[in-house]
């Protein structure tokens, strides 16, 4: 099977595909059966092409922030742009987690467009 039907297929029984950084990340609501691991395995004989895919698709819509990155960007949102890089530093010493600044300030952004359309109703 080619690289895209897997990632059609994995998807069509409920696993979410995306990337983080140059990984590719899979995430199931359950634990998968022999034949979805079978076809995750396999998967994973074609990562570059996975990857061009994954990253098409992330540009033609907005990225889905991690838990931890919605949490940052809710806390981030009535701050000012020049004060996230000093917050993330602050967040890497207590929680020991560093976050990607690209994609917190990228989520931040969807985050006050949908701000500025919900107050402009």
């Amino acid at each position: 099977m080619d690289a895209r039907s897997l990632i059609e297929t994995l998807k069509g029984r409920g696993l979410s595909l995306y990337l983080e950084g140059e990984r590719i990340k899979v995430e199931a609501p359950q634990e998968p059966n022999p034949e979805t691991k079978a076809l995750v395995e396999e998967l994973k004989q074609c990562r570059g092409e996975v990857r061009t895919i994954l990253a098409q698709e992330e540009g033609e819509t907005e990225p889905q922030p991690t838990t931890i990155e919605a949490l940052t960007v809710s806390l981030l949102a009535e701050i000012g742009p020049d004060e996230v890089g000093s917050i993330l530093a602050i967040w890497e010493g207590v929680f020991g987690m560093t976050l990607d600044r690209k994609r917190v300030a990228k989520h931040l952004e969807g985050l006050r467009r949908w701000q500025r359309r919900w107050s402009e109703r």
